[in-house]
């Protein structure tokens, strides 16, 4: 009994140092559209300056970031958005909208990023956009969130004022840091295991 809670303790210390971990969040780039003189998502970036690049969305209309600049993200589960800059005032429900939308850019054509952006932008700064095309895209959100699956996304949040905040598909974590962790997990789990086997036999 003793070596299943042992394990099952290895198991969550790999798995749940990666989502709590501080990181830095770097905007590598954009796609090109742009709608009123704003780059719309999706974005690209980096987590702690590794070569993996991934899609990155932002949900921020109240801060401003570069190309190239970095900014300190605590890394979040969709599931319990409750740490997001905008949990007080959207809750749970309204980055379950921001993911929905998140998912439409694949299947919506690139002429309407620019709305699908304004959409999520006012979910988490309502009346900003009064455009029809953006209150479809954000009616379509209220109408259709359930269907997805919050634990399949990730919130970047700022530890502190600056950056913005940014959601993405889960998982992110850099392979590296998963082999590191595991590797260092396995280690640890050979350790107490020997140990227990080296008290049976004294």
């Amino acid at each position: 009994m003793k070596f299943a809670l042992t394990l099952l303790a290895l198991a969550l210390l790999i798995f749940a140092i990666p989502a709590f971990a501080g990181s830095d969040l770097t905007l590598m780039g954009v796609n090109g559209a742009a709608q009123g003189n704003v780059y719309v998502n999706p974005y690209y970036g980096s987590l702690d300056g590794g070569n993996t690049i991934i899609n990155i969305y932002c949900d921020d209309l109240l801060h401003e970031v570069y190309i190239g600049q970095s900014w300190p993200v605590t890394v979040i589960n969709g599931a319990n958005a409750s740490g997001g800059r905008f949990f007080s005032s959207i809750g749970q429900v309204g980055y379950d909208e921001l993911f929905w939308l998140e998912t439409q850019y694949t299947l919506a054509n690139k002429a309407f990023w620019g709305n699908i952006s304004e959409a999520g932008w006012d979910i988490t700064s309502p009346g900003s956009f009064t455009d029809p095309s953006v209150l479809s895209w954000l009616s379509n959100a209220e109408a259709n969130y359930g269907g997805i699956n919050p634990a399949d996304f990730m919130i970047f949040t700022p530890t502190g004022g600056a950056g913005q905040e940014m959601t993405a598909d889960n998982p992110v974590v850099e392979p590296s840091t998963i082999s590191i962790l595991a590797g260092s997990g396995l280690g640890i789990f050979v350790v107490v295991r020997r140990r227990k086997l080296a008290d049976q036999r004294s």
